[in-house]
C-alpha cells in the first residue's frame, strides 16, 4: 500500500483503530534493504516557503533518532501480504 494524502493515511489509520484499538502502537519503519523501526517523533504541515510560496502544504512525519533493526515484518512481506 502507497499512501500520498493525509486522507489516505487517516483512512488507514481509522481502518487498524477499528481492527485493533485506538492504543494501537505507532512506529516507522524505513530503509527496505536493511529494515530499522523507530517511534514517530513529530508531525507537522509546512506550507509554502519562500522560492515557492503558492505552493501546497505537505505534510511531514519524522522519525526518532534511536531505531532498532528488523521490524517484525519486512517491506517485501508487507507487500506480499497485501497483495500489492
Amino acid at each position: 500500500m502507497s499512501v500520498k494524502t493525509i486522507r489516505e493515511l487517516i483512512d488507514y489509520l481509522e481502518e487498524i483503530a477499528e481492527d485493533h484499538g485506538d492504543d494501537t502502537v505507532v512506529r516507522v519503519a524505513f530503509q527496505p534493504n536493511y529494515p530499522l523501526a523507530a517511534h514517530l517523533a513529530c508531525v507537522t504541515a509546512i506550507e509554502g516557503d519562500e522560492s515557492n510560496p503558492t505552493a501546497q502544504p505537505v505534510v511531514w512525519l519524522a522519525a526518532t533518532s534511536g531505531v532498532t533493526a528488523w521490524p517484525p515484518l519486512s517491506f517485501e512481506k508487507r507487500t506480499e501480504q497485501e497483495g500489492q
